[in-house]
């Protein structure tokens, strides 16, 4: 009996924090955000493509049921071996930005939300670096693990180093211009 209590306690206690989890996060802590009063999503949608285009993103994809667009990856160039924007110190790998926009429905209008990711390329040398901590002397990788019949594209990894909260900035600015709404933030 005593045991069924627990595991009903640990249940209960996990449950939240699992279902937490799964959900998407629609913070301001997050994303960039403005609300647009007497607004339909639809609408909003498509002039969220637009901006996104003419800030530079080109669109990889919409879900107009859901209310999401996203961009492909636009290259970040570098001058002299550094970012332009000092993006990180300690790396040689490119960087690439990819921009998502949500639009989420609510009684008196829309909210939009923009996330703007900064992302550094992974290299061979990091991935090596990993590989020395490995446990035991075994190996223990597949040919698929050391890229054996694999494409390049395949084998980079892009990893998340900040947002570009200015560039979410300009988006939502451009977003609210091409709706002919006033700064609603």
């Amino acid at each position: 009996m005593v045991s069924q209590l627990r595991y009903a306690c640990i249940l209960v206690c996990i449950a939240p924090v699992v279902g937490a989890c799964t959900q998407t996060n629609l913070s301001p802590m997050q994303w960039g955000v403005r609300h647009l009063a007497d607004a339909d999503q639809q609408t909003v949608l498509e002039e969220a493509r637009f901006a996104l285009a003419d800030q530079g993103f080109p669109i990889k994809s919409t879900d107009a049921s859901s209310g999401v667009v996203l961009s492909y990856p636009v290259s970040q160039a570098r001058v002299g071996g550094a970012s332009r924007s000092n993006l990180s110190l300690s790396t040689h790998g490119d960087f690439q930005r990819i921009a998502q926009v949500r639009i989420a429905s609510s009684e008196d209008g829309v909210s939009i939300y923009c996330r703007v990711e900064v992302q550094e390329q992974v290299n061979a040398t990091q991935r090596i670096f990993y590989q020395g901590f490995a446990e035991g002397d075994v190996p223990v990788e597949t040919p698929i693990d050391r890229d054996a019949a694999t494409t390049t594209q395949q084998n980079t990894v892009w990893r998340t180093i900040r947002r570009d909260k200015g560039a979410e900035r300009r988006i939502l600015e451009a977003i609210l211009a091409r709706t002919g709404a006033a700064d609603g933030s």
